[in-house]
């Protein structure tokens, strides 16, 4: 199960709650989390639960997505509410790569910290009118 959940990018977060678990089970759930990059609690009450969900929960919400991915399709656009093709050699919309502003990808995350790319879509656009977006993962309070 650790080795799936790491090759898939899937942190476990592994809790011992109470003292009936052994050695054993404890060696196992602490190798299960830091393996995948998760992190192993130790909860001898209920009482030590909430803080636990609590760290968790902050540890998940820091990520809202990951391997992200966007395409935009541009097979049929809509004109004056008409939808009309934009395939074949009669189209309406056509991408002209610019190598200063073409696709430029901006990314400002809640820290203050701004990357600023251009991305040649051409190939993307000549196969099949669309332009693609290898997003990865996006943060709380990142913008694109």
């Amino acid at each position: 199960m650790r080795i799936f959940a790491k090759n898939n990018d899937i942190k476990i977060f592994s809790i011992a709650y109470a003292d009936g678990i052994s050695s054993e089970g404890k060696a196992v759930l602490q190798a299960l989390a830091e393996g995948t990059g998760g992190k192993y609690y130790s909860a001898p009450s209920g009482e030590d639960l909430e803080e636990i969900y609590e760290d968790i929960a902050g540890e998940l919400k820091e990520a809202a997505g990951v391997d992200t991915a966007m395409e935009l399709m541009f097979q049929d656009v809509e004109i004056n509410n008409q939808t009309v093709p934009n395939t074949g050699s009669d189209t309406i919309l056509e991408y002209v790569y610019d190598p200063e502003i073409s696709t430029l990808i901006e990314n400002r995350y809640g820290n203050g910290t701004y990357i600023s790319e251009v991305v040649d879509q051409s190939a993307w656009w000549t196969e099949n009118k669309s332009l693609h977006f290898d997003v990865g993962t996006v943060y709380l309070n990142q913008t694109w």
